[in-house]
């Protein structure tokens, strides 16, 4: 990738253990605007300076290119952007390792990575007449990736492995939901028990006054008690 601090911090970020490689041609950009620069100014500068700063910068690091660029800058001119130009390559100076990259294996150019933008995604996503949910494309770049990158098993596996894990988490999950559903249901029933088994009885009715003392009716006996049907006094009235 290009050597933009905020490339940086999103590795940080996301993936501190990443192997980071400033693109080759964003370095030899830099390199060819500082030269050209030194040359407008009026300084002579041998015929094939640039080939041979980028071949010194690609088989023998940057080292000896960043010397003789400060040597130029602090010597010959302090104009434009030179400055910004040295000091971009000296903050960057780890990520420009070519000859280790290469011997390992690295590529040292993001073309390929610019390039898989078109050849990876828009070629499986934007067919003709193709339209994406958010949360799906996501998915299906992974297992193009896998594909495109000759992992397909490998990457198969580990959704098959991940899938059953996530089906064996739903089942303890659900497990523990019913378990502590039914303990709820055992405590709320056994709470109701005892609160029907502490409750207050309710007080014993009133005893009913005596209808019968000493072989008499009282003014209680139903006897005494006028039947409803009778007409009142004002009524005979």
């Amino acid at each position: 990738m290009d050597g933009a601090d905020w490339l940086q911090g999103l590795l940080d970020l996301h993936r501190p253990d990443a192997m980071r490689i400033l693109d080759f041609p964003h370095a030899a950009q830099r390199v060819s605007a500082i030269l050209e620069t030194i040359q407008q100014a009026g300084y002579a500068l041998p015929p094939n300076a640039l080939t041979q700063s980028l071949h010194l910068l690609k088989h023998r690091g940057p080292q000896p290119v960043l010397c003789w660029l400060r040597h130029l800058r602090r010597t010959h001119i302090e104009r434009g952007k030179v400055r910004e130009d040295v000091t971009y390559l000296h903050k960057r100076e780890p990520l420009m390792q070519s000859p280790r990259y290469q011997a390992e294996g690295w590529p040292i150019g993001s073309g390929m990575v610019e390039s898989a933008n078109k050849l990876v995604m828009q070629a499986r996503l934007k067919g003709s007449g193709m339209h994406w949910e958010a949360s799906h494309v996501n998915p299906m770049l992974a297992l193009r990736a896998s594909v495109c990158n000759e992992r397909w098993n490998a990457t198969w596996a580990d959704i098959t492995s991940q899938q059953r894990r996530q089906r064996r988490q739903e089942r303890i999950t659900h497990t523990h939901q019913r378990q502590q559903r039914a303990t709820n249901d055992f405590l709320r029933a056994w709470m109701r028990f005892l609160l029907l088994a502490r409750r207050t009885p309710p007080p014993a009715p009133a005893p009913r006054p005596a209808a019968m003392v000493a072989g008499r009716p009282t003014a209680h006996h139903p006897w005494k008690r006028g039947p409803a049907c009778l007409p009142k006094a004002s009524a005979k009235n």
